[in-house]
């Protein structure tokens, strides 16, 4: 049961994105980090159901680098996102680059 309590939450939160709420609004609504909202949002963006640039903003060069990067760093076992994030000199948040990665598995 506790599984589809958390289901139900990450749909609330997800309708909250869909109405225009940014995510640090809720986070702090339901009171949990930005990190963990995040993490709802780039499950959401793997499986369709929104779409990456839904979530952020950047100009196609960027996305290109990020997406370099992360296919660098994908046959690594087991896969670290430091790895990704240290090779963009730390430039990029972890929310960010999740939610990239996110948009290529989806």
């Amino acid at each position: 049961q506790a599984n589809s309590k958390s289901a139900i939450s990450a749909v609330g939160r997800l309708l909250l994105f869909n109405q225009g709420y940014p995510a640090e609004q809720i986070a702090a609504q339901r009171e949990m980090t930005l990190t963990t909202v995040y993490n709802h949002l780039s499950a959401a963006i793997a499986v369709d159901a929104i779409q990456f640039d839904q979530v952020f903003s950047i100009d196609r060069q960027e996305l290109d680098k990020i997406t370099y990067a992360l296919e660098m760093a994908a046959d690594e076992q087991p896969f670290k996102m430091r790895t990704v994030f240290e090779s963009l000199d730390g430039a990029y948040d972890y929310n960010l680059l999740n939610c990239v990665r996110a948009s290529l598995r989806g």
